[in-house]
């Protein structure tokens, strides 16, 4: 059973957060998109839809992404998701039948509209 490309329907952008120059002598945090593309969400052990795990861990999510040989996720960077900033918890490598995919598990831990906010403490 090979993977279903169809299924990879969810925008994501890995990125890092930063310290640029603010102009006058200061700076500030910035995002830095890495990479944008599309992935899928991912079933989690015992059967349960990660919506299930949702209702009892609400910024936990498990993702799949389709493997490049120009990019390799690891823990150093974010996820930009629905709105919101999730910390990459870890990363996998699957291969199946020639396929290669990422299987990422996140958390969320901020806000995009307030990337200062941190849910986690």
């Amino acid at each position: 059973m090979g993977i279903n490309f169809g299924s990879y329907d969810q925008s994501i952008v890995f990125g890092n957060f930063g310290t640029t120059s603010d102009g006058y002598g200061g700076s500030t945090v910035a995002w830095t998109p890495v990479l944008t593309t599309f992935a899928r969400i991912m079933q989690v052990s015992g059967g349960n839809r990660v919506e299930a795990l949702q209702m009892t861990l609400p910024r936990t999510f498990r993702i799949g992404v389709q493997w490049r040989s120009t990019f390799q996720p690891d823990e150093s960077m974010q996820i930009l998701y629905r709105g919101a900033y999730h910390k990459i918890n870890s990363v996998e490598l699957m291969e199946e039948r020639m396929t290669k995919e990422y299987v990422i598990t996140m958390i969320r831990v901020g806000n995009a509209d307030n990337p200062n906010f941190n849910e986690t403490t």
